[in-house]
């Protein structure tokens, strides 16, 4: 503040020492004899101007560094106040600043935290997922079995490896029953990620056998559950609860925030113990055959994960020949841990990080284009300056100095922008976009969002600034009558700043139409199956309870039963999977009179259900029956395979009274054969864009699964009082089975489809965005065109030329700017096919990227919307008073 007093008192000093040599010149005129007014006038035109003296002064106080920051300090409060005097100008390039800028900034936080920020784990770029993979079809993957993954962990190079499952489990014994999301993982996980519990320990390796140390299995909880269960995390170690009717104590509790996998939500991780025991004596850990598990590998320090991979893939040749029947014509590939998490995401953020920086480019040419208007506006106040005696240095440093203050506060307002997109984005973005939640404003972000804005601004503030330098002196009375700014080559720079803006909105509006139009082709796929009015919800029993498989069927046949008989339910019925249930189980299979070696035997998808499935879904029974009460375990094994299964299996033979053997354990244990008995129309099942291929349904009394999903459906108008119904007949059976995720099918299948109108949506709002600020450019281009024009229409009108003619030439004019534009992007689409095609092929669905409706509908909405943005200056040019415009001028 002193450096600021300081200056300002020096101008006063100068200000009242350049008044006292003034008085003394005016004093010797008075003198001289002059009157007092022309005694003051020859004091004048002797001092000279005051700011030169005042100019003077600084120099010799404060040198060539103090004199610089006084003419930029000026300069920047002249820009000021210019924004000041001119809000409409100021606002506009704000806000368009502000648009671009924000959105480029909103999906570019969005994408450095899901494609570019490393994971939260030490080392991670040493860290990859191991994947099961055919040498036949080198580009498939599976999970890995347990026994394979033991055998691989001590290959050369792995400086650990770990596998684990996620599975929804019921937690009793700490409160009301309630369910869990677990990871089963073997005990070294968290010494391969890198990670330490906030409190307590993680497992010891004798933790991974039955029992544990104490005879108890040990678990690690999320930060969240123990403060949810135990009040604080730290009073959570030590603790004892129950998981699926096993005992267990807690050992530690990670830190807030941490996750494993990244693609789940994990409330706590236990180790495979529990999966080592079963009833019949095979848990599926000692099942080669059973790819159940993920697998995640840390090379040696050193040591890159392609060649981990070669010996990964040597040792796996060796198990292929060692064990035939289950690992013949196998192999292993890695794949890095943040590609893998990274790659159902990042197709969509690259298409949407291109359509913002469209909408940036757009952005720019605008106000490219308002800038040069501006420019032509204050021609003859800059041609005043240069007559006064202002300088080329001056006169460029000024408008350097506005582009800058419009640059720092387009960036500010962009970076509020951006601030409240990312909230968006993380609020309404699809829940498989993993990392998605930890988009955030950091430093770098906001240090690229503040250069950008200056950039932008001094990039198209630097061609304005250059041409007001070029008025010579002597052309200064030509510009003060005439204030012409070049004429053509100026007009010919804005329309073809409106003609880009329209090529590029033309591009994202195509792109937006194509996703569109997709989406709905998608959302409208038949399904194969009735969705509506039917409710759903998960039940795990605990096999501590239900040890054996046939108290598991009657607890199913016990609870769909007692749910048919609620007033307020037409049906009720339970399965594994369910249609859009995000499960999936698949199996091989062969047939019992002609077996086919194991590595050469088919795949098809598995389920259980319980009887009248079928009819509760409205799946159509095509051939043979349904399954009744009497399949029990007693009764001879049956199946119900889908009609893909038999187009692709029993070409052209009813399959039903076939017999096949699926490659899954069968109450009481081991595979057996199986009779068809019957058909199902094919339903979507997985998710919207892929119809289901072949699949194998078996009756859930003699395939017991201790995890199903109940279906429900309500009687018309009684929703709410089924889902109470369903409440109270669970926990009526068996207080300690929670029941979890009930909802209505429908939810699960918008689910499926969220990613698709994720995508959809942010697109078509960019495309809104591109559209509105190509409408601006070419409104300001043809105000500006109008404005400059006055004289010659007021001479028209004037000599007969008619208002309609007037209105007909402006919107002729305007259109042809954006025609041109239009088809310039268009025919960039058409050429850019195979580039478009392989960016958004991932979200079409049942289209092409020559699309006829998207074709027709970009250019239909764009020259609509030109139509629009020329209709008001073209009004404006009609309306006009040609005496007023002629006096004006």
């Amino acid at each position: 503040m002193g450096f600021f007093n300081r200056r300002k008192k020096f101008e006063q000093q100068m200000e009242r020492e350049f008044a006292f040599h003034l008085e003394r010149e005016a004093e010797a005129a008075r003198v001289r004899g002059e009157d007092d007014g022309a005694a003051r006038r020859a004091a004048a035109v002797a001092l000279g101007s005051a700011e030169r003296w005042k100019e003077e002064g600084r120099e010799q106080r404060s040198g060539a560094w103090g004199n610089a920051w006084d003419r930029w300090s000026r300069d920047f409060a002249l820009a000021l106040r210019g924004m000041r005097h001119a809000p409409g100008f100021a606002g506009a390039c704000i806000l368009i600043l502000a648009l671009g800028i924000g959105a480029n900034t909103a999906v570019f936080s969005v994408v450095d935290a899901v494609l570019l920020a490393p994971l939260p784990y030490a080392q991670p770029a040493q860290l990859a997922y191991m994947w099961s993979t055919e040498l036949s079809q080198p580009a498939s993957q599976s999970t890995m079995s347990y026994p394979d993954f033991l055998d691989l962990r001590s290959v050369p190079g792995v400086a650990g490896m770990s596998a684990f499952a996620v599975n929804d489990i019921p937690m009793t014994g700490v409160g009301t029953a309630s369910h869990v999301r677990a990871a089963a993982i073997s005990s070294n996980i968290f010494d391969v990620l890198g990670v330490r519990p906030q409190f307590g320990r993680g497992f010891f390796a004798a933790e991974d056998r039955p029992g544990g140390l104490d005879g108890l299995d040990a678990a690690v909880l999320g930060g969240t559950l123990a403060r949810q269960k135990f009040g604080t995390p730290a009073a959570a170690v030590g603790r004892h609860m129950e998981l699926d009717g096993r005992p267990y104590v807690v050992v530690g509790v990670m830190a807030p925030g941490f996750q494993f996998p990244l693609d789940d939500h994990e409330d706590l991780w236990v180790t495979t113990a529990p999966l080592q025991v079963s009833n019949d004596g095979r848990p599926m850990t000692v099942q080669r055959s059973a790819h159940w598990m993920r697998t995640v590998v840390r090379a040696e320090p050193g040591l890159s994960l392609p060649n981990l991979e070669l010996h990964l893939r040597a040792r796996a040749a060796q198990l292929a020949r060692q064990y035939p029947d289950d690992d013949g014509g196998a192999s292993v590939r890695l794949t890095p841990m943040l590609d893998t998490y990274a790659a159902n995401s990042r197709p969509s953020l690259l298409l949407l990080l291109g359509a913002v920086g469209c909408v940036l480019l757009i952005a720019c040419a605008n106000l490219a284009g308002l800038l040069l208007c501006r420019a032509v506006r204050r021609r003859r106040e800059f041609a005043v300056r240069v007559a006064l005696g202002a300088s080329r240095g001056a006169i460029f440093r000024q408008v350097l100095c506005e582009s800058l203050v419009l640059g720092v506060a387009g960036a500010l307002a962009g970076i509020g922008a951006a601030f409240a997109g990312i909230q968006a984005l993380v609020r309404f973005g699809p829940a498989g976009m993993v990392r998605l939640d930890q988009a955030h404003l950091s430093p770098t972000i906001l240090a690229f969002a503040l250069a950008l804005g200056l950039v932008t601004a001094l990039l198209f503030g630097m061609y304005p600034a250059w041409e007001q330098t070029k008025i010579e002196r002597k052309r200064v009375g030509e510009v003060l009558q005439s204030g012409a700014y070049g004429g053509s080559s100026r007009q010919a720079w804005r329309r073809g700043l409106v003609a880009v803006q329209f090529a590029i909105a033309g591009c994202v509006l195509l792109t937006a139409f194509l996703l569109l139009h997709s989406l709905d082709r998608l959302i409208h796929a038949p399904l194969g199956f009735e969705p509506d009015n039917v409710l759903n919800a998960t039940i795990n029993i605990p096999d501590a309870r239900y040890p054996q498989p046939d108290q598991q069927g009657r607890y199913f046949a016990r609870l769909t039963d007692l749910l048919r008989q609620e007033p307020a339910i037409a049906g009720a019925a339970a399965a594994m999977p369910t249609p859009f249930s995000g499960n999936n189980i698949g199996v091989n299979f062969d047939w019992p009179d002609h077996p086919v070696a194991p590595q050469h035997q088919p795949h098809t998808k598995f389920g259980v259900v319980t009887p009248g499935y079928f009819r509760l879904l409205g799946i159509p029974l095509l051939a043979g029956r349904e399954f009744t009460h009497s399949d029990t375990h007693a009764a001879p094994q049956v199946a119900i395979v889908n009609q893909a299964f038999a187009r692709q299996f029993f070409r052209g033979v009813s399959p039903v009274g076939q017999r096949i053997r699926p490659g899954i354990d069968s109450y009481p244990g081991g595979t057996h054969p199986v009779q068809i008995v019957g058909v199902v129309g094919d339903v979507r099942s997985l998710s919207l864009r892929n119809p289901q291929g072949p699949m194998v349904y078996e009756p859930q009394a003699q395939v017991p699964f201790d995890g199903l999903i109940l279906l429900v459906r309500p009687r018309p108008g009684a929703e709410s009082a089924a889902a109470a119904a369903v409440g109270r007949v669970v926990h009526g059976l068996d207080p300690d089975i929670p029941l979890f995720d009930l909802a209505p099918l429908r939810e699960r299948i918008a689910a499926s489809a969220a990613p698709e109108a994720f995508d959809a949506a942010l697109l078509a709002g960019f495309a809104f965005l591109a559209l509105l600020l190509a409408a601006v450019g070419l409104y300001a281009a043809m105000a500006q065109s109008v404005a400059q024009r006055r004289r010659e229409m007021g001479i028209r009108v004037a000599l007969g030329a008619t208002r309609a003619n007037i209105a007909r030439e402006i919107l002729g004019t305007g259109l042809a700017m954006s025609a041109i534009g239009l088809f310039a992007g268009l025919g960039a689409a058409l050429l850019l096919n195979r580039v478009l095609t392989s960016a958004v092929s991932a979200d079409l669905y049942s289209i092409t990227a020559l699309d006829p409706v998207a074709f027709l509908a970009a250019p239909a909405l764009l020259f609509l919307v030109a139509t629009i943005a020329c209709a008001l200056p073209a009004r404006r040019a009609a309306t006009a008073n040609p005496v007023t415009a002629l006096r004006l001028e």
